[in-house]
C-alpha cells in the first residue's frame, strides 16, 4: 500500500459490470484525496481466506452476494448493521473491521419524500402479473408492513408478466419468492405470508386472522384476485368495515396501457370483467368500488385456421399490461396513504384541484 495513500475497494462476485472504480476514482480526483479504488472479485470459496487482505484496506464496498455472509467476518457491526442483519459497507480503523449498512439509510430518505414512514400495511391478495408488480412498488415506494397472499407456485407460463417469476424461480411458492423480494429491496419490511382461497364462507374469519397479525390496522387492501366470486367478497367486506380496497379488472386482450383509468365500478365501460362486476355488485348491495380498469375494446385475433370454429381468437394478456397495471395500483396506494398527489388531473396532466 503507497504510504498516505488510502486504498478502497468493492467486494463481490462477479463484477464484471460494476462501474465503481470509475466513479470513485473521478470523486476522489474532485475531492483532491489521494486514494485508490480496487476491485475485489472474489468467488465464494475464495471469501473466508481473503478477508485478511481486505482488513487492510482502508474500507469497502459490498455488494451481492456478501452483505449477509460479511457479518460474521466483522470485528463490530454498527447499530444500522444489526437493524437491518445486512453489511453494505466496512471501514478498517486500528485493526478493527466494522460493518455498516448506508443502503437502507439512502432507502428511507427517498421513499421520505413521498412523505412515507415505512410503517404503513397493505394487504395483497394475489401475486399475479399485476400483484407481483404491485407489490414490488410498493415496497421500493416505502411500505413496511406486508400481508401477501397467494396459493399458487411459479410455472414456465408466468415468466412474460410476473416480477417474481424467472427459470431459476419455477416451482417455488408465489409468497415465498414475493417474500424474498420484499427483503431484497427493504431488509427491515416485515411479511406475513398467506396461502389459502378467499371464500365468501371464510371471509370473515380470513380478515380477523389477518387484522389479529397485523396487529389490528390495515392501511390499504390491494386486490389483484382472479376469481370474480373473491372480488366481490372482498369488495363486500371492505365496504361494510370501511377499509381502503382498490381492485384490479381485467387486462387480457388490451394492448394500449393508455387507456387504463381508476374509476368507480359503476363508471366502467368495454371491460368484460368491469360488466360481470357492475351486475354482481348491484346484486350485492355493493355501492362503490375503486377500480383500474381498461377502456380499450378488447382486441380479436384472426384464425390461422377459418375452418377451425373452435380455435381460439383471443390475444390473451400482453407481457406489459400487468406490470403497468400493478405500478399504476402501487401509485394509487402511496398517494392515499401520503397524502401527496391526491388532486384530481386532467388528461393533459393538468391539476384541477
Amino acid at each position: 500500500m503507497t504510504e498516505n495513500k488510502n486504498v478502497f475497494g468493492i467486494l463481490g462476485h462477479p463484477l464484471g459490470h460494476t462501474l465503481s472504480p470509475q466513479i470513485h476514482t473521478r470523486l476522489f480526483e474532485i475531492s483532491g484525496e489521494q486514494a485508490e479504488y480496487k476491485i475485489l472479485d472474489t468467488p465464494p470459496e475464495k471469501l473466508t481466506d481473503s478477508f485478511e487482505y481486505f482488513k487492510s484496506l482502508t474500507g469497502f464496498n459490498i455488494t451481492i452476494p456478501y452483505k449477509i455472509d460479511i457479518i460474521k467476518m466483522c470485528d463490530t457491526l454498527d447499530d444500522t448493521a444489526k437493524r437491518y442483519n445486512s453489511v453494505n459497507c466496512i471501514a478498517n480503523v486500528n485493526g478493527v473491521s466494522t460493518g455498516y449498512n448506508t443502503d437502507c439509510t439512502g432507502f428511507t430518505k427517498a421513499v421520505g419524500a413521498m412523505g412515507m414512514t415505512l410503517t404503513n400495511k397493505v394487504l395483497l391478495l394475489g401475486c399475479g402479473g399485476v400483484g407481483s408488480n404491485c407489490c414490488e412498488a410498493l415496497a421500493r415506494g416505502g411500505i413496511g408492513h406486508f400481508v401477501i397472499l397467494d396459493k399458487d407456485i411459479i410455472a414456465p407460463s408466468n415468466i412474460n408478466r410476473q416480477a417474481i417469476a424467472f427459470h431459476s424461480t419455477i416451482g417455488k411458492r408465489k409468497v415465498d419468492v414475493m417474500e424474498a423480494m420484499i427483503h431484497d429491496i427493504n431488509p427491515a419490511a416485515t411479511v406475513i405470508k398467506r396461502t389459502e382461497y378467499i371464500l365468501s364462507e371464510n371471509t370473515d374469519d380470513f380478515f380477523y386472522s389477518v387484522l389479529e397479525q397485523a396487529g389490528g390496522k390495515i392501511d390499504y387492501v390491494v386486490d389483484a384476485i382472479d376469481t370474480i366470486s373473491a372480488k366481490l367478497t372482498v369488495a363486500k367486506y371492505a365496504q361494510d368495515h370501511d377499509i381502503r380496497l382498490v381492485s384490479s379488472m381485467g387486462g387480457g386482450n388490451k394492448l394500449h396501457p393508455e387507456c387504463l383509468r381508476f374509476a368507480d365500478i359503476f363508471d366502467t365501460v368495454r371491460d368484460p370483467m368491469s360488466r360481470i362486476m357492475r351486475k354482481e355488485c348491484k346484486k350485492r348491495g355493493i355501492k362503490s368500488l375503486h377500480v383500474l380498469f381498461s377502456c380499450e375494446e378488447s382486441v380479436k385475433t384472426q384464425r390461422r385456421d377459418p375452418s377451425n370454429i373452435h380455435e381460439r381468437t383471443e390475444l390473451g394478456t400482453a407481457s406489459f399490461m400487468p406490470p403497468i397495471m400493478g405500478q399504476m395500483i402501487a401509485g394509487e396506494v402511496i398517494r392515499k396513504i401520503s397524502g401527496r398527489g391526491t388532486e384530481r388531473v386532467r388528461a393533459d396532466g393538468q391539476r384541477l384541484d
